[in-house]
């Protein structure tokens, strides 16, 4: 049902088996493609999370939709349920946050065209499986490459100051 510019498709885990037009999901070398695209979530191995339940049935019911521009990513049952990323190269956090909004608009009327809803509470607001988004059920984020400022001494000090997260995208690649 999502049609325009995010018109896209699902991509089931290579091995999944719980998506029958897609038995056995996607080829394990398209997998390996979108995870070093940075579209496709790791497989949970920290021991909390194995504890947790995280890894149950691992790769079933799992995978994610990518619009054809790859702009628009919706996970489905990495940790959360859904995790719905909508990025846009340059500064314009409007348009990404224009088709983010689309996005969940459409996901709620296709919900409530079948009967179902959000699971909200009047006291806590919407539920999640993370207490850390409860009541928005939505946590933001902006992600930028800043180059020149890796090459600081300081560097990790520095963002930590800020009260920022640097996340290392490999060999003193930073973002």
């Amino acid at each position: 049902q999502l049609q325009g510019e995010i018109e896209g498709d699902y991509f089931p885990l290579a091995g999944s088996n719980s998506f029958a037009p897609k038995k056995g999901g996607m080829a394990v070398e398209q997998e390996l493609a979108m995870r070093a695209s940075h579209l496709l979530f790791e497989e949970p191995s920290t021991p909390a999370l194995v504890a947790g339940g995280y890894h149950r049935d691992w790769p079933d019911a799992r995978g994610l939709f990518c619009n054809d521009a790859q702009d628009l990513v919706v996970w489905t049952n990495e940790k959360a349920h859904m995790r719905i990323i909508s990025t846009e190269d340059g500064a314009d956090l409007q348009c990404a946050f224009v088709r983010f909004c689309g996005v969940i608009g459409r996901i709620e009327a296709a919900f409530n065209q079948d009967g179902q809803h959000w699971m909200h509470n009047e006291l806590l607001g919407y539920l999640t499986t993370d207490p850390a988004n409860l009541g928005t059920g939505m946590r933001a984020s902006v992600m930028m490459r800043l180059p020149l400022l890796t090459a600081r001494l300081d560097f990790v000090d520095f963002v930590e100051m800020l009260r920022l997260e640097a996340r290392e995208l490999g060999v003193n690649q930073w973002e």
